[in-house]
């Protein structure tokens, strides 16, 4: 199932703090319950519509800082998330000079296994029709080791944007647990759901909140109906913020699939999706008639509460991932 993911959104690579953003229509689908987390942080948003900017571009931007700080349920990566070392941030440097900064997850398909497989986002790759020069990875430990290496493009689709990297050296297991992904069984990620005690949406956003300007590595930790998938027209979400700098970020699952005979002997996380671009708050219509789309703002770097995603399925049916990690 082919998505076009580029509805009443902003791309999140980050190149001079430009962002891209798209509009089409489409039929929404039902949602289901909320916890009241989220529904606090929705109620939240809406009510705070008198402190919006308008740019003059279409788009309306929230840059109060409360109303930011109040919405925001993000974590920042500490000395006692080493489950999350995994996620990578990206530094892309195109042929003019200019260097892209996106996130990323380290993949494998055999738990206890090293790895040089990274997952990533196809947008984090484009940029004004410029080629990409080199492309380094970097992910800083819990523990605070650096480790870098640089990738390569094995495959990218632009229509699910998604992209398959590969680092010019295995990252050592003992150093890094590889998230899992699932080549030998299908279970659609509305089933992962069903499995997982809790859901993680990390990035490397580039607000100056909690991200840090990119520096930090910050996550959503969703449990029980919140790791759901909603939809906005028909882009797949999850109830989590981000910024611009998380495109290419990780949605992964501590689940037990022991009833589908599905062994994890090191308690990998299983990796799920990736984070591809942010939708509007809310729409709203303007004095001309047409409609603005609403995102929060700091410092320039533009975000929302929800974030989209593409499921990791799409990698065996577009990119067939399977065959690369098992050759």
């Amino acid at each position: 199932m082919n998505k076009k993911l580029a509805f009443t959104s902003i791309i999140f690579l980050t190149v001079f703090n430009i962002s891209t953003l798209a509009s089409e229509c489409g039929v929404k689908r039902p949602s289901v319950e909320l916890s009241d987390q989220v529904k606090e942080v929705a109620n939240f948003t809406r009510n705070a519509s008198n402190k919006l900017v308008n740019e003059g571009d279409g788009t309306l931007y929230i840059r109060d800082l409360n109303v930011l700080k109040k919405t925001d349920t993000r974590k920042v990566k500490t000395s006692k998330d080493s489950h999350l070392d995994a996620v990578g941030k990206l530094f892309i440097t195109f042929e003019d000079g200019s260097i892209g900064e996106c996130s990323s997850g380290l993949i494998s398909n055999k738990p206890g296994k090293s790895s040089d497989f990274v997952l990533t986002a196809d947008h984090c790759f484009t940029n004004k029709g410029k080629k990409v020069q080199s492309i380094q990875w970097v992910t800083k430990l819990a523990n605070g080791k650096l480790i870098e290496r640089n990738a390569n493009i094995v495959r990218t689709s632009g229509e699910s944007d998604i992209t398959i990297l590969k680092l010019d050296n295995k990252v050592s297991f003992n150093e890094v647990k590889p998230f899992l992904i699932l080549d030998d069984l299908y279970i659609d990620y509305d089933e992962f759901s069903y499995y997982a005690s809790k859901t993680f949406v990390a990035g490397y956003s580039a607000d100056s909140i909690k991200g840090r300007n990119g520096r930090a590595l910050t996550y959503t930790e969703l449990k029980g109906n919140d790791q759901s998938i909603r939809y906005d027209y028909i882009n797949p979400y999850l109830d989590a913020t981000s910024y611009q700098g998380a495109s290419g970020g990780v949605i992964v699952s501590n689940a037990d699939l022991s009833e589908e005979e599905i062994e994890n002997p090191y308690n990998q996380l299983y990796f799920v999706g990736t984070v591809t671009h942010v939708i509007s708050l809310d729409d709203k219509t303007g004095k001309n008639g047409k409609i603005q789309s609403v995102y929060y703002q700091s410092d320039n770097v533009a975000g929302s509460n929800k974030t989209a995603m593409t499921p990791y399925e799409e990698y065996f049916k577009e990119l067939q991932l399977d065959y690369y990690l098992n050759k």
